[in-house]
């Protein structure tokens, strides 16, 4: 399928092993980079049969036909639709975003190259995703989302981005907009660029260059926000504008320990949790007040102790973002990771609270739906809310990174699943326990045991 659309294999080389090479460890160019006018879907389905992984992939040929045939009829529909009267529609029939303005932000690359000023190109990105998202009408991905799309297209240096690479991560994430750039640093001088790309035709929508002192970091990145909504025609109200304008932080150099942080923290290695919990530590010991760094670090502490099974750390995290959510009661991201630190304690009912009410601050952030999902799934063993809301989630994101996953697994077959049974430890037996038993025919090892934990961007 994949050498029929595109006229090429999607693995080759000059010897059997560099093949086998390609086969083995690394993805095949994107469909969309190769041939214009695939349809998305049938670019995520080749993709899914190309997976590594084999339980991703599909797992009869009939689960293939099922998608064959429903790609098929959409595309049956699409012919019949006038392109003037029924663009819209016939773009949403072959698989494209329904979402009008969809928008994400990608890792402003470091010019220069010099490794100590890579935090600003991170710390720009967070800050313009914030920003955005207080405009009415735009729905932006968040930075977990875009880093992943990234990984999974093989860019391992996402600080440096290219071209043609950031259009496939537009297809990937069914954005409209990309918004992307780079910057120079020379002593205390910066100059940023910033565009706004169209992902659907290629082009360049918008350009702005912005030259200014790095003491002056913020009003930059307001500057740059308020030039690329103009770019993509959004008209921004008063409290758009006020909340644009807010400070996360007075200390540049607060901002500069939380922005180094974050990249440590999607870098998700243990050395690189620890490091980012001591900056976390250093920003919010500079700016007590700083709501953002105290939420990043709950979670870290979250993650840390999830990992390590380190409850009383979970507890740090729970007491850590209530300081952050009290600081500022608007910050979605803070109630999403107080949700996720009282799941690890086995506070199920006051999760589920924390995590609606970052769904009501910002319902259109697919990653809070799928935190909900995984909570009622994972900590209370609901699984009928969770997939309901893990649907939710893939509805407003339907990339391959946010899969509805407990509706792959109650389909396949039937389970009973009982909380805090099954080969856990009495003092170890929590909301997060489970013990999962399929119904019917056991092999020879009988009950299943396994032990779930919900992870920091998992």
């Amino acid at each position: 399928m994949y050498e029929a659309l595109s006229s090429q294999l999607p693995f080759f080389g000059d010897t059997f092993g560099a093949v086998l090479d390609q086969v083995i460890r690394h993805e095949p160019p994107s469909l969309t980079r190769i041939s214009h006018g695939v349809p998305i879907r049938l670019v995520d389905m080749i993709r899914k049969l190309l997976d590594k992984a084999p339980d991703e992939r599909y797992q009869s040929a009939r689960e293939l036909m099922v998608d064959l045939k429903r790609l098929r009829k959409d595309l049956e529909v699409e012919s019949q639709i006038s392109p003037v009267d029924g663009s819209s529609a016939a773009t949403a029939a072959a698989g494209a975003p329904t979402a009008k303005n969809v928008l994400a932000v990608l890792p402003f690359s470091n010019i220069t190259r010099e490794p100590g000023d890579d935090w600003i190109g991170s710390g720009i990105a967070e800050t313009v995703t914030a920003d955005l998202k207080t405009v009415r009408g735009l729905t932006v991905l968040g930075r977990e989302r875009v880093f992943d799309a990234l990984r999974d297209l093989g860019s391992t240096d996402t600080g440096r981005v290219d071209e043609r690479v950031s259009i496939d991560v537009g297809h990937q994430l069914r954005a409209r907009w990309l918004v992307s750039g780079g910057y120079q640093r020379l002593g205390e001088a910066i100059r940023i660029t910033a565009r706004v790309v169209d992902v659907r035709s290629g082009s360049v929508i918008r350009t702005v260059k912005i030259d200014g002192q790095i003491g002056d970091i913020f009003a930059l990145q307001d500057k740059i926000v308020y030039e690329l909504s103009q770019g993509i025609d959004l008209t921004l109200n008063d409290s758009e504008v006020a909340a644009i304008e807010r400070k996360e932080t007075e200390s540049v150099e607060a901002y500069e320990a939380r922005s180094r942080a974050i990249m440590n923290i999607l870098e998700g290695t243990p050395q690189a949790l620890d490091r980012a919990i001591h900056l976390l530590e250093k920003a919010t010991t500079l700016d007590p007040g700083y709501a953002a760094a105290w939420a990043a670090l709950g979670a870290a502490y979250d993650f840390k102790g999830s990992f390590l099974g380190i409850r009383d750390l979970s507890m740090k995290a729970v007491d850590t973002l209530r300081r952050s959510v009290a600081l500022n009661p608007k910050l979605t991201d803070g109630h999403r990771w107080l949700g996720m630190a009282l799941m690890s304690v086995g506070r199920s009912d006051e999760a589920v609270a924390s995590i609606e009410h970052a769904a009501r601050l910002e319902p259109g952030d697919a990653n809070v739906f799928s935190a909900l999902g995984r909570l009622h799934w994972v900590g209370r063993g609901d699984l009928e809310s969770g997939i309901r809301n893990l649907e939710r989630a893939a509805a407003i994101n339907p990339g391959p990174r946010i899969r509805p996953s407990a509706t792959r697994v109650a389909l396949r077959r039937p389970w009973r699943v009982r909380p805090g049974r099954g080969g856990v430890p009495a003092r170890d037996r929590d909301a997060t326990a489970f013990c999962v038993r399929p119904r019917g025919a056991a092999d020879s090892r009988g009950v299943y045991q396994t032990r779930l934990r919900s992870l920091f961007a998992g």
